[in-house]
């Protein structure tokens, strides 16, 4: 199967959350040969079955590939978050952020071209909104809690 067809039956199987299937199928893929798509479906699908720290590993062997892309600093973040390092979370997801912001008033297609993230950019654009606000709420809230403890 060419790597066309294999990033169209991964997507696919996103939609349907056969997550299980993603990464079977990558996971029968040589390491060295995934390359950063392959690599960042494989920790989208360790995130939809939260298995988080997975998927920080997986992200970090592409760090420097996707020190640009909003998405991959999205998928970390997702990932931080909810193995309640918040202080990581934050910072990926305000690099997210950052990194969409300097790409309103383009088109997905000028950001992604002839990319597979084209649809779901807004979306997700959305979503690092969410999680940054609430990643800047609950470290509040942690600390708080903290401070009425101790005093």
């Amino acid at each position: 199967m060419n790597e066309k067809t294999l990033l169209r039956k991964l997507d696919e199987w996103h939609v349907e959350n056969k997550f299980d299937n993603i990464i079977n199928t990558i996971l029968k893929i040589p390491e060295e040969d995934r390359d950063y798509s392959i690599i960042s479906h494989l920790a989208r699908a360790y995130n939809n079955i939260s298995s988080y720290e997975n998927a920080i590993e997986q992200l970090l062997l592409v760090k420097d590939k996707g020190e640009k892309d909003p998405l991959y600093h999205y998928k970390l973040g997702f990932a931080y978050y909810y193995l309640d390092k918040y202080e990581n979370a934050l910072n990926s997801f305000k690099l997210a952020y950052e990194l969409c912001k300097s790409d309103q008033g383009k088109t997905s297609k000028e950001i992604y071209p002839g990319n597979r993230h084209q649809e779901i950019y807004q979306e997700t654009y959305e979503d690092i909104l969410f999680f940054l606000e609430d990643t800047k709420l609950k470290i509040y809230q942690k600390k708080y809690f903290v401070n009425e403890i101790v005093n």
